[in-house]
């Protein structure tokens, strides 16, 4: 949804309601918590399951968060705000899954 936040492009709420209403059975979890995830994927349950995972796009990433709501298409207004961003990669912890990354893919 390029043309700004889902809910002023597409009203989903209340999503749960909607879901169940198909006589699902829905658990509404933090999507950054794996335990949470787990745990509900472990349930006993007498329907099909959904599990309803809430996730924020800037989790986890400050950068990101000054920039929120705003968050697709992302472009660098200048070489100093490219540079923080390239910091901030680096500073990740644990190897690149994907291999290393040249500059020019940031």
């Amino acid at each position: 949804q390029c043309d700004g936040p889902m809910d002023s492009v597409l009203r989903i709420e209340p999503i749960a309601d909607r879901i169940r209403a198909f006589g699902l059975e829905v658990d509404e979890v933090d999507g950054h918590d794996v335990g949470a995830i787990a745990a509900s994927l472990a349930r006993d349950v007498e329907a099909p399951q959904v599990v309803l995972a809430r996730t924020d796009p800037a989790h986890g990433v400050p950068l990101l968060r000054e920039r929120a709501p705003v968050l697709h298409y992302l472009r660098f207004g200048s070489a100093e705000e490219r540079m923080r961003y390239v910091t901030f990669r680096d500073d990740l912890p644990g190897p690149d899954p994907q291999g290393e990354q040249p500059e020019e893919a940031l």
